[in-house]
Parts: C-alpha cells; structure tokens; sequence
C-alpha cells in the first residue's frame, strides 16, 4: 500500500510541473506576439511615411511656364550717336574682345507654376540657381550667404491671394514671376545658360537658354524660353 501511494504522489509532481511548463509556453507566446505585431506596426508606419514622401518628392515641384530676359535700355551709351542703340542692334565690333559693360543682360523674369498633384510651395524656401559656362548665382526668397534674393516677387494669377500675403504658391492655378538680377554673371549675347529651380520638397527642374546674338534696339524685353 505504501508503495502505491508514493506513485500516486510522483505522478501529482509531474502534471504539476507539466503544468507550469504548458503556461510559461503560452506566456511566452504572448510576449512574442506582441512584439511581433509591435514590430509589425512600426513597419507599416515607416513604409507609409517612406511612400508619402516618395509621392512628395516625385509629385511636389514648380514647372517653369516662361523666362525672359531684360536689357538696360542705356545700351550704347557712351558711343557718340548710338545711346539706346548698343551691340544687339548696330554691329559695332567688341570693345578689347569684348561687350561693354552696359551690354550685359540686366536680369531675368522666371515665370512658374505648381506641378500637377503638387503640394504648396513656399517661393520663400524656393532657390533657383542660374548657371553660365563660367559662372553660377543662386537666388531664394531670402538672402543668405549662399543665396541672393529675389529682385522682385510679381502676382499673375491668385485666386486666395496666397502670393501676395505668404508668397506661396498653393493651388494648381497660381502663377507667379520672380525677377532675378544676373548682371553680376555678365551674361552676354550667345550666352546658353540653364535656370534650376529646387523646392524645398520635391524634384528639382532645368531648363535652357540662350541669348539671342541680335534683336531690335526698341527690344527693351526678350523671351528665352519655352
């Protein structure tokens, strides 16, 4: 009798400590669970902030509609009987190998809109860089160290007055104009130079120019591109 009631008393022991080891199974389930899932949530927040801003960057940006050039209408001066006239219009050779000084192109007027699916752009944060073969200037809404600002921020078309009061460009039907002073660059006639402009968020855009070798000397303003 003494001997089956001490088999009776192991085999309690042993569904007992199966017991315990069934539970610390589920437990640990559970903990691993959850930290998968955990895992899992975060994964699916950073694959959807990655794709929101891939969608930004590849959709947000500025199309450049048109830019134009303008001239000092003091050409020629100094030139006895050709002030207003200048090298563009008289064919009078250079100077030394030459333009002079008053023949460089004064500044140019980019002329931009959102692109499709765009998000708005604060032409503030907005840097367009003017590059020559021998030279580049870059230009925001804001001077710094590394930029000069825009000579001048024009209205085309607003319906919520958003350039005016924020200088932001924040429906699809804004169009603005930034006048940029190049006459540090000494862009001259037959000078081919790209204008990019860079959002802060969102692809940046060149297009190319060239200033025409001759045009009439009434010609105070000159389409570059498209």
């Amino acid at each position: 009798m003494k001997a089956n009631r001490l088999a009776k008393d192991e085999g309690g022991d042993f569904g007992i400590g199966t017991m315990i080891i069934f539970i610390a199974m589920i437990v640990v389930a559970v903990v691993a669970a959850t930290v998968i899932i955990e895992v899992m949530n975060r994964l699916q927040g950073n694959a959807y902030n990655t794709g929101l801003e891939a969608t930004q960057m590849v959709s947000s940006g500025v199309d450049v509609r048109l830019v134009t050039m303008e001239r000092d209408r003091g050409f020629g001066q100094g030139i006895p009987g050709l002030e207003g006239l200048g090298q563009f219009a008289t064919g009078i050779p250079f100077i030394g190998g030459q333009f002079p000084s008053d023949e460089y192109v004064g500044s140019i007027t980019v002329t931009l809109q959102l692109r499709a699916g765009s998000q708005p752009i604060g032409l503030d944060n907005l840097t367009i860089t003017v590059l020559t073969p021998r030279d580049m200037a870059t230009y925001s809404g804001i001077e710094s160290e590394s930029t000069t600002q825009y000579s001048e921020i024009r209205t085309i078309r607003d319906d919520d007055g958003s350039i005016e009061n924020m200088h932001a460009l924040n429906r699809i039907g804004d169009v603005a104009e930034l006048v940029l002073d190049v006459s540090s660059l000494k862009i001259t006639p037959g000078t081919r130079f790209t204008v990019r402009t860079t959002p802060q968020v969102g692809m940046s855009a060149d297009v190319d120019c060239t200033v025409p070798v001759g045009y009439a000397y009434d010609a105070a303003a000159l389409q570059l591109y498209p």
